[in-house]
């Protein structure tokens, strides 16, 4: 859970003496895709901005919002520009895998072993035997991306 892979990174800020409060720390670990090690290294890249220029990344919501935009370019679930495209294309009806393949400028192990794992954990889609589906909620996080765009 976020709160989990938050619990892990807390210690990373503790130890270099700064103070983060916990809505912090679960921002973090979602725009980390609920991935320990991401979100350890983004933990460690977000202090060395905040060394950098303490007042353009400060170690707040703001801050985590600029370094998202800016320098990960992920939103607040840690979903990318392809993870969108992916969802996109599935708005329509389910489709099989090859059809993914040849509908995204990605290749077919970054779509099976990097998007589908964290949508299918995020419940945004899921696999039926006509093919990957847009969920419910898949629909809800692309209208809120329409909205923002």
């Amino acid at each position: 859970t976020a709160e989990e892979v938050a619990a892990i990174i807390g210690p990373v800020f503790q130890n270099e003496g700064k103070a983060v409060d916990e809505a912090f720390l679960v921002g973090l670990a979602k725009r980390s895709r609920l991935n320990p090690r991401e979100a350890l290294e983004r933990a460690k890249e977000m202090l060395s901005h905040h060394h950098f220029d303490r007042h353009a990344y400060p170690l707040t919501q703001q801050g985590l919002e600029r370094m998202s935009a800016e320098v990960w370019q992920v939103d607040e679930h840690g979903l990318r520009r392809i993870d969108y495209k992916y969802l996109k294309a599935l708005e329509s009806n389910p489709k099989g895998l090859n059809a993914l393949v040849s509908l995204l400028p990605v290749g077919r192990e970054e779509i099976v072993n990097v998007i589908e794992p964290y949508l299918l954990q995020l419940e945004t889609i899921r696999q039926t035997g006509s093919g990957r589906e847009l969920t419910e909620r898949g629909r809800l996080v692309l209208r809120g991306r329409d909205r923002s765009s």
